[in-house]
């Protein structure tokens, strides 16, 4: 969860010829502070109603979901600095972003239930998806 200057840069130009006139869903973006601020930035005369979701889960739950998976950033010393990140980064956000609406959202639970709260957020936001 390094800044990356990179990806600032690559959704502003991605935004340049996106349209834009049904809203837009970032997953991952942003993942950092300095994402945050740079996308307050690209958003600040905005009309859109902005809506963010945010996955909680447990510390506990995360770290005995990295054993499982096998993967090299999942390594205990480098999933505990991710942890300690994200509790840093993702406690700001709403900093950056005072109009939005944050919806906490329990993903301890399995994939079908936490989607379901997902969709139900999303709802609640007045966010439709196209058909």
């Amino acid at each position: 969860m390094r800044y990356d200057p990179a990806m600032s840069r690559l959704l502003r130009e991605r935004l340049k010829t996106t349209d834009l006139s049904h809203g837009l869903t970032l997953d991952g973006y942003p993942a950092t502070l300095f994402q945050a601020e740079d996308l307050a930035k690209i958003f600040a005369d905005s009309k859109m109603t902005l809506v963010a979701l945010r996955l909680q889960v447990p510390d506990d739950t995360i770290r005995k979901r990295g054993k499982t998976a096998g993967r090299q950033i999942d390594r205990p010393e480098i999933l505990e600095q991710r942890i300690k990140d994200y509790h840093r980064e993702m406690g700001a956000i709403a900093y950056y972003f005072p109009k939005a609406k944050i919806v906490d959202i329990d993903g301890s639970y399995p994939e079908q239930q936490t989607w379901k709260q997902i969709e139900g957020a999303l709802t609640d936001a007045g966010v439709r998806p196209l058909k």
